[in-house]
């Protein structure tokens, strides 16, 4: 019999996060018959030893380099045989009843093909985990003006900032670190899109899934704890460039047939002074 659900977690050097984020699902383990998964994009701190020694239920899937968010979610996906699959950071630990709430909410709501869970920060904040598909203005303005001024109108907006996060509510996107697919929804749309090394992957599913009459919804009563970058901290120049790369790799699918298309080196020029001003706010950061 195939299980419920499939919970698939992509690593890269998070040991301690890792095995953090197995005991919960373990502690809050689910009625439900479940599959756990790690896909370990190439780790040499002996994350993958602790699974073994620690988790043996766990399906291992070692990639001998770091292939990436989208290929290593997908290599979990194609591994995997449950009906729903919740896919997790490693940095994530799950709260009690929230296994059971995914599953139940997806077999209820037959038109969502992806679920966004509540995400809070280790003191108990909230995590803007769900969002807008931005306008070019909104975009452009919460590129600029986010990294020195988070709370701009611009960012608010496109982050969903003054939404009350207490309802179900059908949103355009939802983040990647805790989201919940229904299997039939990747059957029809695709998976992940593998040009993404890392970031707006999800973005781009959500945006497929909507525009073939899925939904994407926000689920509150289903909570994950989210310690944020516990492995893209270490390498955040590189990060940043590949943020900026699937910045704009996602407008070119998104523009290319259009007149927006024209917009293109533009957006291009203003990535790399983006990327530029972010890099330095870090250090900077870093050295005070």
């Amino acid at each position: 019999m195939s299980p419920d659900l499939s919970i698939m977690i992509i690593n890269w050097n998070t040991r301690e996060l890792l095995l953090k984020c197995l005991q919960s699902i373990t502690r809050h383990a689910s009625p439900k018959k479940l599959e756990v998964l790690v896909v370990d994009n190439g780790s040499t701190d002996g994350s993958t030893e602790a699974v073994r020694k620690s988790f043996s239920q766990v399906r291992l899937i070692k990639n001998e380099e770091n292939l990436g968010f989208a290929r290593a979610a997908n290599q979990g996906i194609k591994n995997s045989s449950a009906r729903h699959i919740l896919l997790l950071n490693s940095d994530t630990e799950i709260y009690e009843g929230t296994l059971e709430r995914v599953i139940d909410f997806l077999d209820r709501e037959e038109k969502v093909g992806a679920v966004g869970l509540k995400i809070v920060n280790p003191d108990g904040s909230l995590q803007h985990s769900c969002r807008r598909f931005p306008s070019f203005i909104t975009a452009t303005a919460h590129a600029f003006l986010g990294p020195v001024m988070p709370n701009n109108p611009f960012s608010q907006e496109y982050k969903l900032a003054r939404w009350d996060h207490r309802q179900v509510e059908e949103v355009d996107w939802v983040s990647g670190a805790a989201m919940g697919l229904r299997r039939q929804a990747l059957d029809e749309v695709g998976l992940f899109d593998e040009r993404f090394y890392m970031y707006l992957e999800d973005m781009d599913l959500c945006e497929r899934l909507k525009e073939r009459g899925w939904q994407v919804k926000y689920l509150p009563d289903a909570v994950v704890l989210h310690h944020i970058a516990g492995s893209s901290q270490r390498r955040s120049v590189r990060m940043t460039i590949e943020h900026q790369k699937s910045i704009y790799r996602f407008l070119r699918k998104r523009y290319v047939g259009t007149w927006r298309v024209l917009l293109l080196p533009l957006i291009y020029g203003g990535l790399i002074v983006r990327g530029a001003i972010v890099i330095t706010l870090e250090r900077i950061k870093r050295e005070s």
